[in-house]
């Protein structure tokens, strides 16, 4: 039986009770493809790990504590590491490789600390590699591309929509929030519905909403509820800013998980062209790609003739948790062999 180590964050447990824990919620989805794929997982997690009594796994619990987070993290588990043919390590430090050279480094955003200079890095779209590569140019080698994926069954199918055109990410300009209220207010006659993770921008478009009846806030919602209002949602509209490599932290989506999970709830996504959106949309199936914000209005009046059914098809059939477990499965085997990239 293949045997591997998965390193949650320093952050949260996985899995965890929180709303909003991006890499937490992909961790989960891993080792759930991994022990439906007949391997021994081992999951390294923080304190508090809603997995405490699944014994389908091994679950290693660390507490962490003191200024440094991500130190005090592998302090607790690096001795435990060491025998293991393969570590996957999901954690923002990147420490793993310190105490087992057989480790997959995977990044989950534009991380530019040394960690990604090192071997076997896994980036979770194309655009994120070819990002990846300019910065750290490695011999005709480079990072291997995996997208994330996600358990369907954690995602009801919702075939009736509503009216509502919705924003869910991080309710932040650099997610596309400013943009969307931007159509809201210019288009009263449609509705439009925005949640997510709460920034300072939160309360900009809370006091939209209070001026216009076709704006509603939401917020940070719960996980069912998030399911909810996706399910009935028309359309889901997914416009980040453009990346831009002059800026000092530069920002790109590269793999906004929510489009998986409208996509899975039946909702389709009209998204704009840039970073790893145009990866997630085919274009008339499961949703439409703009090139500019301009573009948005027209396809809102074509939303209907996306199938519901086509948009979870899509999502389950390129993103589930299982297709995700077997492409870092071939990579482990990689790494196992001596092999690197």
């Amino acid at each position: 039986m293949t045997e591997v180590c998965v390193v949650g964050t320093a952050l949260n447990p996985v899995p965890t009770e929180a709303a909003w824990s991006g890499i937490e919620s992909l961790v989960t989805y891993q080792v759930k493809g991994f022990v439906e794929l007949g391997v021994d997982v081992t999951l390294v997690s923080v304190e508090g790990s809603l997995w405490r009594e699944w014994d389908e796994i091994n679950l290693i619990e660390v507490p962490v504590s003191g200024p440094d987070p991500e130190q005090s993290f592998f302090d607790g588990y690096k001795e435990l590491i060491k025998g293991y043919p393969c570590v996957i390590d999901h954690s923002n430090g990147k420490l793993a490789r310190r105490a087992n050279k057989r480790v997959i480094q995977v990044s989950h955003w534009l991380q530019h600390p040394f960690s990604m200079g090192y071997r076997n890095v896994v980036c979770i779209s194309k655009a994120h590699a070819r990002w990846t590569r300019a910065q750290y140019p490695q011999r005709g080698k480079g990072p291997e591309v995996v997208y994330n994926g996600i358990d369907p069954s954690v995602f009801p199918f919702w075939k009736k929509k509503g009216e509502e055109f919705l924003f869910f990410s991080v309710l932040g300009p650099y997610k596309g929030a400013d943009t969307v209220m931007e159509l809201a207010l210019e288009y009263p006659e449609f509705k439009f519905g925005f949640g997510g993770r709460d920034t300072d921008y939160t309360r900009i478009v809370r006091e939209a909403a209070e001026k216009h009846e076709n704006i509603t806030c939401y917020g940070e919602v719960s996980h069912d509820d998030k399911k909810e209002i996706m399910g009935r949602a028309k359309a889901l509209i997914q416009l980040p800013r453009k990346f831009n490599p002059h800026e000092m932290y530069p920002f790109m989506d590269i793999f906004p998980m929510t489009i998986i999970e409208a996509n899975l709830v039946g909702t389709p996504v009209i998204g704009l062209g840039f970073g790893g959106v145009p990866e997630m949309i085919e274009h008339g199936r499961n949703g439409f790609l703009v090139q500019d914000v301009h573009q948005v209005r027209h396809f809102m009046d074509y939303v209907d003739e996306i199938s519901p059914h086509d948009c979870r098809e899509y999502a389950v059939e390129r993103f589930n948790h299982v297709r995700m477990a077997w492409d870092y499965l071939k990579l482990v085997e990689r790494v196992k062999t001596g092999d690197w990239w």
